[in-house]
C-alpha cells in the first residue's frame, strides 16, 4: 500500500489507493497460522490492486470471532479493514471486544519502546525478533504494477511476505500471553 496518511506525506502523485496485500491469524489454542494474500484468490491475475475477496476473507473472521487480538489494532488494523469493507460494500462484522496489546503495553509499563519487534526481544529474548525484511522493496515485489519501474509479481517476494505475517501473528500470540495477566480490561 502507497500509505494510509495523504495529508501528512510529501508524495509527487498517489499511483494507487492503499489496500491490503495479505494478513494471517490464528485462533487462541489452535497451532496452525493461516496467511491469507491476493494471489490466493481468483482475479488477482486480471487485477492485482483488487482485495474484494481478501476483505471479504478477513471480514468473515472477523464475524466468527468473540475477540480480536492485535498490536495497534484499535488504532490500525481494525479502522484500515472497516475502511476496505466499507469501500467494497461490506456491512460491519458483528460487534466483538478487541484487545490491542500496545495499549496494554502503554497503560501498565514504562517501557524504552513498545514497537512489537522490541516487546518480542524484551519480553522473549532473540527468539521474539520479527522477521527481517526488506520494507519498501518487498512490498513493491509483491504488488508489482503497470507503473514506470515497477517490479513483476514475484513468487520469492510473497513467500517471504506469508513468512512474515505468519511470524507477526505467532509473536503477537506469545506477547499477548505475557501481558494478559497485566490487564484490567481484558474479558473473562
Amino acid at each position: 500500500m502507497w500509505g494510509d496518511r495523504k495529508w501528512e506525506t510529501d508524495v509527487i502523485e498517489f499511483i494507487s489507493l492503499p489496500f491490503i496485500l495479505s494478513f494471517a491469524y490464528k485462533w487462541l489454542g489452535e497451532k496452525k497460522i493461516h496467511v491469507r494474500a491476493l494471489p490466493d484468490f481468483a482475479g488477482y491475475t486480471k487485477n492485482r490492486e483488487c482485495d474484494k475477496a481478501l476483505v471479504a476473507s478477513l471480514h468473515a473472521l472477523q464475524d466468527d470471532a468473540d475477540i480480536t487480538v492485535a498490536h495497534n489494532g484499535d488504532k490500525f488494523d481494525l479502522r484500515f479493514t472497516n475502511a476496505r469493507a466499507l469501500v467494497h460494500h461490506l456491512l460491519p462484522p458483528e460487534p466483538s471486544k478487541s484487545v490491542d496489546t500496545l495499549k496494554i503495553a502503554r497503560k501498565h509499563f514504562k517501557l524504552p519502546s513498545n514497537k512489537l519487534d522490541d516487546l518480542g526481544l524484551f519480553l522473549l529474548g532473540p527468539d521474539g525478533r520479527k522477521l527481517p525484511h526488506t520494507g519498501f522493496n518487498l512490498w513493491s515485489r509483491c504488488m508489482g504494477g503497470p507503473y514506470p519501474g515497477a517490479w513483476p509479481h514475484d513468487p520469492k517476494a510473497w513467500a517471504l511476505m506469508r513468512r512474515y505475517n505468519a511470524r507477526d501473528v505467532d509473536l503477537l500470540e506469545r506477547i499477548y500471553e505475557r501481558l494478559r495477566p497485566w490487564t484490567t480490561t481484558h474479558p473473562r
